[in-house]
């Protein structure tokens, strides 16, 4: 019953797109995430969960490293976009923002690629502890320019609103990656599958963002304009960076030091565990996938109780999708860790896999407090408050991993989690006075009262 009249107000004429769009968002985050779990079955099929746990620091390197020389332009262009693209007069600006950060971002990822592949040695050596990871850090370098490349279009193609070409882009990595994978195992000879079958999976589905972004935007009709400065673009774009870098890097922190601290056997089981836990993400991801454009359009338009409502209903159908995956997960334990790898005892990470599922939930129970700050000018805030979670996500690694290994870089993960959620629900509540998080009891004694009522 009570489910029923809470969808019920999704049915109204102006919820049905961030309904309907998100449950399509949800549906390509669900392929990807399904597909990402096949990768990881095959990867250790075909090599060992060691080599898997390789392959999650390199990828951490992969990602890490795009996302610093995206400069923060994969998250603006969605704002000029949106703005932008509404207005027949302002399209030539789509444009000239889109050719201006590309070229930026070329400029960057060259030198963060270079710099990357030169120092390769001396991190498998003094930072690691691992000459072995000289190699697979090196060959990790092809994947850095398709992942810029494949986020700033995703970016653009959602400012112009075609979130289902976005979502299908940030989710095909790995359906790509796992066919390359195949192809990879079976006709080459090589020691690095994996990073090898991630950088070409990574290339294709880049061409693809190219082609769809090209053909929805075209930007190749419209006139060449210099009204824009670059200066105004880094202005805008850099405190997003600050805060898109830190929450990627944040995200990579504890797999980057149980690789300094523990081995990589622990790697591959944390991030195996990890990958289990993050399905709670799925219904999060679609319904921000709609709602961040709508957010900056409605705080443009300074409609505060419109942009309040948004953020409610947007988290109560992040909140009711999320308990019940929650619940098959916890009660799926076991099973879920024996599909990936057999070769340890599911109950003697129990307690790592407890953290990490607590920390998840926070974050969907909490809302889309982040996006919401992007959207709306608080780009330096949110910045801030990520990095708070992150030096507290350091400090804890640093303290637990070498006394506890996995289980410690679990307790971290968690505890990062919730100080940023506090933050955002606290710095949301008093500076824009709206409030993100829902919580489902008190909807349960409205409805309730509501139908004693009826009675």
């Amino acid at each position: 019953m009570l489910l029923t009249a809470v969808l019920s107000k999704f049915k109204k004429a102006d919820n049905k797109e961030i309904l309907t769009s998100s449950l399509f968002a949800m549906l390509f985050k669900v392929t990807g995430m399904v597909s990402g779990y096949i990768f990881i079955i095959v990867s250790i099929h075909y090599t060992s969960i060691e080599q898997y746990g390789v392959f999650s620091l390199c990828l951490a390197l992969i990602q890490c490293s795009a996302i610093l020389a995206r400069l923060g332009f994969d998250s603006s262009i969605v704002k000029y976009v949106s703005i932008y693209s509404d207005r027949v007069e302002d399209s030539s600006l789509v444009k000239e923002v889109y050719v201006k950060g590309f070229f930026l971002i070329s400029a960057a990822g060259l030198l963060l690629s270079l710099g990357i592949y030169m120092a390769s040695p001396f991190m498998a050596k003094y930072v690691f502890h691992k000459e072995s990871l000289t190699i697979p850090f090196q060959i990790s370098v092809l994947g850095i320019f398709p992942l810029i490349y494949l986020y700033y279009n995703s970016g653009g193609l959602r400012g112009l609103k075609k979130i289902l070409h976005y979502s299908g882009l940030v989710n095909a990595n790995f359906v790509s990656s796992i066919l390359s994978l195949i192809v990879i195992v079976f006709l080459f000879d090589t020691k690095y599958p994996l990073e090898l079958s991630y950088a070409v999976g990574s290339m294709i589905i880049c061409g693809l963002s190219f082609y769809w972004w090209f053909k929805h935007s075209r930007i190749s009709e419209s006139p060449n304009t210099n009204t824009i400065t670059t200066t105004e673009l880094l202005n805008t774009s850099l405190p997003m960076l600050s805060a898109g870098a830190l929450y990627i890097i944040n995200g990579w922190t504890d797999t980057l030091f149980l690789g300094i601290f523990s081995t990589q056997q622990s790697v591959g089981i944390f991030n195996v565990l990890l990958k289990i836990a993050a399905i709670t993400q799925t219904v999060l991801f679609a319904v921000t996938s709609i709602s961040a454009p709508q957010f900056a359009r409605l705080n443009g338009q300074e409609n505060k109780q419109q942009l309040q409502d948004l953020v409610q209903k947007s988290t109560k159908l992040v909140v009711l999708a999320t308990l019940p995956v929650l619940i098959v997960v916890m009660v799926g334990y076991a099973p879920f860790v024996n599909l990936f790898y057999v070769g340890f005892k599911p109950e003697d990470y129990v307690w790592a896999f407890i953290f990490l599922c607590i920390g998840q939930a926070i974050n969907s129970f909490c809302g889309p407090s982040s996006h919401l700050l992007l959207m709306t000018g608080h780009q330096k805030n949110n910045g801030r408050i990520i990095f708070i979670s992150f030096v507290a996500s350091i400090i804890l690694n640093v303290l637990l991993i070498p006394s506890y290994g996995l289980h410690g870089a679990a307790f971290a993960n968690m505890s990062s989690l919730i100080i940023r959620n506090v933050l955002f629900v606290v710095y949301t509540s008093r500076s824009l006075r709206i409030n993100t998080i829902y919580n489902p009891i008190a909807d349960v004694l409205k409805f309730r009262k509501k139908y004693s009522k009826q009675k």
